[in-house]
């Protein structure tokens, strides 16, 4: 298995260089925003803009995921129908509360599954400025969850 996971560190090396380590980076603060969504969506007394806010080194990155989580869940929330655009173009709050109440709510454990790991990969994409695609992030952030990377 260490051999295995060696390959796969060789050839992210190969296609990233040494960008590799900036996007690991992101993708362990991506992972760390969406176990603070996951929180306060199981956990509603949680106070998702108090959890967002930067305290240590990661400052600079959760202060833009602070930004970008609403925008991202309601864009989230409009691929998997649980808003429509007119509603989250309307009134992006609104919004944002429909997707956080109806996956606390009505989705299920697989649907919640999806959810967290199309977040954690767009919030990936999202702070390493546009360089990889939500395919490579999603991918990128699966391997570090995995502790492959």
């Amino acid at each position: 298995m260490k051999k295995l996971i060696n390959q796969i560190k060789e050839a992210l090396s190969k296609v990233f260089g040494g960008f590799l380590e900036i996007l690991v980076d992101r993708g362990q603060i991506a992972i760390k925003v969406t176990n603070i969504v996951k929180d306060f969506i199981e956990n509603p007394a949680v106070d998702l803009v108090v959890a967002l806010t930067p305290n240590k080194k990661d400052d600079v990155l959760l202060a833009r995921a602070k930004v970008l989580v609403p925008k991202i869940l309601v864009q989230i929330g409009m691929a998997m129908a649980i808003v429509q655009k007119a509603e989250a173009e309307s009134d992006p709050e609104v919004a944002y509360s429909v997707v956080l109440s109806y996956i606390s709510t009505k989705l299920p454990e697989d649907g919640k599954a999806i959810f967290y790991r199309e977040l954690s990969g767009r919030v990936a994409q999202a702070l390493s400025d546009g360089n990889i695609s939500t395919a490579e992030s999603i991918g990128l952030v699966q391997l570090i969850f995995k502790k492959l990377l």
